[in-house]
């Protein structure tokens, strides 16, 4: 099939992307190299997590690819920086991979004293010792973390919208006196 374009051959270049200044090209080289699902992408993004400017696209790539390797690529990130803030997002991304490999650096990080706040670690780690079986002596603290945002989504989901009608002064009076505005309330 000629003139067809294979994207699993431009791989490097769509990794390469990640760096570039222009945020919505990268979203878009994230979201094609996601639908891979393979470690050649885990493979060609891993140098991008070291960099700030392509931190966050190739975590998130990282993140969504759910193979051993990738999982691999997060914890080794994770050893490997200093950063704290960078740790806390790595956290979450090594989190939502649920393997039991990843246990160790999982309570590594929850034993910290610093959280950047980038990340609510108490239900990512319910979710994920909940899920794996794992047992942790917090976890009915995270429980109760989790349902408590959950509550205060809830709550702030359902705040009515109030939209208010402006009246003229020439619109007849909203007290239903059949006069005008002007002459009326509205005074």
């Amino acid at each position: 099939m000629a003139g067809v374009l294979r994207l699993e051959e431009h791989i490097p270049q769509l990794a390469g992307i990640l760096a570039k200044p222009d945020d919505t090209l990268a979203g878009e080289a994230s979201t094609a190299l996601i639908a891979f699902q393979s470690d050649e992408v885990v493979k060609a993004v891993a140098p991008y997590l070291a960099k700030d400017d392509s931190f966050v696209y190739a975590l998130s790539v990282l993140e969504y690819i759910k193979t051993e390797a990738s999982a691999q690529v997060l914890m080794n990130a994770y050893n490997q920086t200093d950063n704290l803030a960078n740790q806390d997002m790595i956290f979450e991304a090594i989190a939502h991979h649920y393997s039991k490999d990843s246990a160790l650096v999982m309570k590594k990080h929850l034993e910290n004293e610093y959280q950047s706040g980038m990340v609510e670690l108490e239900p990512v780690a319910y979710g994920y010792f909940k899920i794996l079986g794992l047992h942790h002596r917090d976890l009915s603290f995270w429980k109760q973390v989790a349902l408590e945002n959950e509550m205060e989504f809830r709550e702030g989901s359902q705040t009515p919208i109030v939209v208010e009608e402006k009246v003229g002064r020439n619109d007849p009076c909203i007290c239903g006196s059949g006069k005008k505005n002007k002459k009326c309330c509205g005074k």
